[in-house]
């Protein structure tokens, strides 16, 4: 067996890759099992993580033999959102492998998972393209940015729980938040404006959330809410 970890911020691009491998190594469909946080859920019941239960369902498949194929695949989506008990039982698993299985991981981030885990995979790596941001999400940014100064608490917890309903979302605003601000910066800048330092304490607070959000299973919202009103004082 092999495990491969496909890395990238970008999640089509990644089930892109995922398809070309199963292409490659003549995998049918009836051979794959797909596992992931269940996406009929929304709002509070939304799973924001993938817990040891999936993953030992994922471990009974693991013996089955293959149907139409040489080999079957079991694929990880969003492999970042595995709880820590979750990534110690799929640990094991890539211990002690059948020799007919593959496990795909798919993920955002490599750095949330665990170092042993990386060890024992194949490292496959989408390069990301930083996309302009559009004319529409140009302006809300702005009005994000210039609402900061003076950003009351209520407007700061209920701007966090807005943008704390996914990771990848989250992960995704805090990206184009941190370009509206550069683009801010670079203005402030040549307009010879003292709202550039602001805007310097913007970006670094703004890098600073992201790198938590995303390289550890920090409490979403609470780390927002820490970010929005750390900006609005």
């Amino acid at each position: 067996m092999s495990s491969i970890l496909i890395v990238g911020k970008n999640k089509k691009k990644r089930d892109v890759a995922v398809q070309q491998l199963l292409t490659e190594r003549g995998i049918d469909p009836l051979d794959v099992t797909v596992v992931e946080k269940d996406p009929t859920l929304e709002g509070k019941q939304a799973k924001l993580t993938i817990g040891i239960d999936a993953v030992k369902s994922m471990q009974k498949k693991l013996f089955f033999k293959p149907l139409k194929s040489q080999q079957k695949a079991i694929i990880l989506q969003d492999s970042d959102s595995l709880t820590l008990e979750a990534q110690n039982a799929l640990l094991k698993m890539l211990e002690e492998p059948p020799n007919d299985t593959v496990i795909i991981l798919s993920s955002p981030v490599k750095d949330a998972l665990l170092p042993t885990i990386l060890s024992r995979c194949i490292i496959v790596a989408i390069q990301d393209e930083e996309e302009p941001l559009s004319d529409k999400e140009r302006t809300n940014f702005e009005d994000v940015l210039s609402e900061f100064r003076d950003l009351s608490v209520s407007k700061a917890l209920t701007l966090a729980e807005k943008t704390a309903k996914d990771k990848q979302e989250a992960l995704v605003w805090l990206e184009k938040a941190i370009i509206a601000a550069r683009n801010a910066l670079l203005t402030a800048i040549q307009e010879g404006n003292e709202s550039a330092y602001i805007y310097l304490k913007v970006i670094n607070t703004l890098q600073k959330t992201h790198t938590i959000v995303k390289t550890t299973n920090t409490n979403l919202r609470l780390t927002l809410e820490h970010c929005f009103l750390s900006l609005s004082q």
